[in-house]
C-alpha cells in the first residue's frame, strides 16, 4: 500500500510540534521532513499502523486529528478526552452559559430557555461521553491485567454492543479480541478461539489469534502464525515479532538474530525499537552476555515505559520488566531487581512463558 499517513513529530524553527505526513514509508517519511528543515524527526507509526489508519478512517469516514492521535499515546485518560472536547467547543460552551446567566438575570421566554438549553446540554453529553468511552476503554484492560476477567469481559461486552461501534469493525474486532482473551484466561479457551472465526477475512485476524495462543500459552502455536504472517508480508513489524517470539519462545537464535539484523535502521520507529531491544536483551541473555542483555533491555523499557501510558501495553511493559529484572540480578543488583519487578510481578506471573519464570525463580524472584 503506498500513500499512507504517519504520525510524527519533529522541531523546526525551534518549535517542536506534531502532524500528519503522507509517504510510501517511514523512511521516505522521514527524508521528506528533514528534507523541508524539520530536525530531531520522530515517527510513531510502523507501514502497519498506517495501513491501520487508513482503514480506521475508511470506517469513521473522517481523519482523526494529531492532537487527539498523541492525547491518547501520552495521556489517555477520561478527563484528559473532555478536557480536549471542552477545548474544541470552548466559544460555545461560553456563549451558551453566558446566555443562560443573562437569562436568569433578566429572564427570558421558555422558548429561548429550551432552545440555549438544549444545545448547552447537548455539549456537555459529548463532552461526557467522551470521557466515558475513553474510561471503559481503560477499565476493559486494567480489569484484564488484574485477572478480574468476569469485569473485563463485561465492560468490553458493554462497549461492543453500544452504537459508537457499530460500524467501525476494527473497533469490534479489538472487542471481541479482548472478550475472548477474558475466556481463554478464565479456562474456556476454544471458546474464545470460536469467537474471532467470523473475522477470519479481516487484516488484523491473524494477529489478534496469535494474541489468544499466547494467552493460553500455546507459544508454539502463536509463533507459528507468526510466522504465517511474516512469510505473507515480509513488513518490519512482522518482522520484529517473529524474531523476538524465537527468541523468547523457541531456540532457533541464529535466525532470531539473522531477522534482526535484516532490519533497515532508517525505517524503524520507537515501538518496534522497544520490540527489537526486547529480543535482542532476550538472545544476549541466553548466551550469557549480561552486560549486553541490560543494555539492550533498559533501553528497549524506557520506550515501554512511555507506552506505558495507555493501559493496553501493559503486558509488553511487564514481559520486558521480568527479562530486565534478570538481567539486573546477573549483573549482580538483585535489590534493585526485585523492587523493578514489584508493581508488575502479578501480570508476568500469570502471562510470561515458561523460560523467562525459570530464570526468575532461578535468581530468587518468584517462589
Amino acid at each position: 500500500m503506498s500513500g499512507r499517513t504517519y504520525l510524527f513529530e519533529a522541531t523546526q524553527r525551534g518549535k517542536r510540534a506534531a502532524g500528519h505526513i503522507e509517504a510510501a514509508s517511514v523512511a521516505e517519511a522521514r527524508e521528506r521532513l528533514v528534507a523541508a528543515g524539520h530536525s530531531d524527526v520522530v515517527i510513531h507509526d510502523d507501514d502497519f499502523m498506517a495501513d491501520q489508519r487508513t482503514m480506521s478512517e475508511k470506517e469513521l469516514g473522517f481523519s482523526r486529528p494529531v492532537a487527539i492521535e498523541m492525547l491518547v499515546k501520552r495521556n489517555p485518560t477520561a478527563l484528559a478526552l473532555m478536557a480536549y472536547a471542552a477545548r474544541q467547543n470552548g466559544l460555545t460552551l461560553a456563549v451558551s452559559f453566558g446566555l443562560l446567566a443573562i437569562f436568569a438575570v433578566f429572564g427570558a421566554t421558555w422558548w429561548a430557555w429550551a432552545i440555549v438549553g438544549s444545545v448547552t446540554a447537548y455539549l456537555v453529553y459529548m463532552i461526557a461521553r467522551a470521557g466515558y468511552v475513553q474510561w471503559l476503554q481503560n477499565e476493559i484492560y486494567r480489569s484484564f491485567w488484574a485477572a478480574d476477567w468476569k469485569r473485563s469481559e463485561l465492560l468490553a461486552t458493554r462497549l461492543r454492543r453500544s452504537s459508537l461501534v457499530a460500524t467501525l469493525d476494527s473497533a469490534k474486532l479489538e472487542l471481541d479480541a479482548r472478550i475472548a482473551a477474558c475466556r481463554v484466561m478464565s479456562g474456556r479457551a476454544e471458546d474464545g478461539y470460536r469467537m474471532l472465526e467470523p473475522w477470519a477475512a479481516h487484516p488484523n485476524y491473524r494477529v489478534k489469534k496469535a494474541t489468544l495462543r499466547y494467552y493460553a500459552h500455546d507459544f508454539m502455536g502463536a509463533l507459528a502464525i507468526h510466522e504465517e504472517i511474516f512469510a505473507d508480508t515480509g513488513m518490519d513489524t512482522a518482522r520484529i515479532d517473529l524474531a523476538q517470539n524465537l527468541a523468547r519462545y523457541a531456540d532457533d537464535d541464529r535466525r532470531a538474530t539473522e531477522l534482526l539484523d535484516g532490519l533497515d535502521p532508517a525505517k524503524i520507529v520507537p515501538a518496534q525499537a522497544a520490540f527489537v531491544g526486547l529480543g535482542r536483551g532476550v538472545l544476549a541473555l541466553k548466551s550469557g552476555a549480561n552486560e549486553e542483555a541490560l543494555r539492550h533491555l533498559s533501553t528497549a523499557m524506557e520506550v515501554f515505559q512511555e507506552m506505558a501510558a495507555n493501559p493496553l501495553a501493559w503486558g509488553s511493559v511487564s514481559i520486558c520488566s521480568g527479562y530486565l529484572a534478570v538481567a539486573l540480578a546477573r549483573a549482580g543488583d538483585r535489590d534493585k531487581a526485585r523492587a523493578f519487578l514489584a508493581p508488575l510481578r502479578a501480570i508476568v506471573e500469570r502471562h510470561a512463558e515458561p523460560r523467562l519464570l525459570g530464570w526468575l525463580r532461578a535468581e530468587g524472584m518468584l517462589s
